[in-house]
């Protein structure tokens, strides 16, 4: 053998083969890409509507086991609303802070 014969590479990939597979891989990454972003958004709402649901029952027991609303009575003697400094609140009765729970509960 002489030194300098070189040897066969036909063991490796050629640039087209690589080409087309990195081209196969994209293609099917498009396809993937909504369905990963569907699914992520899903499960945000879900543990969104499960954190939903434990406050709603928190403020429930709150409400049925001191015989009041989540809203302090020297609130509603002032008008006060803690998000405006000082003035009336937004709403047109500020007595009304319970909504049924098949209201709170129909989003899905």
């Amino acid at each position: 053998m002489k030194s300098d014969e070189r040897k066969d590479n036909s063991g490796g990939f050629s640039l087209l083969e690589m080409m087309a597979v990195i081209t196969l891989i994209l293609i099917l990454a498009t396809f993937a890409m909504p369905i990963y972003h569907t699914m992520v958004v899903a499960a945000r709402e879900a543990t969104l509507r499960e954190d939903l649901f434990t406050l709603r029952s928190q403020i429930d027991r709150f409400t049925h086991d001191n015989f009041r609303t989540v809203a302090s009575d020297e609130w509603r003697a002032t008008g006060k609303d803690r998000r405006q400094k000082g003035g009336q609140s937004r709403r047109s009765n500020p007595r009304v802070t319970h909504y049924p729970a098949s209201v709170v509960g129909s989003t899905g």
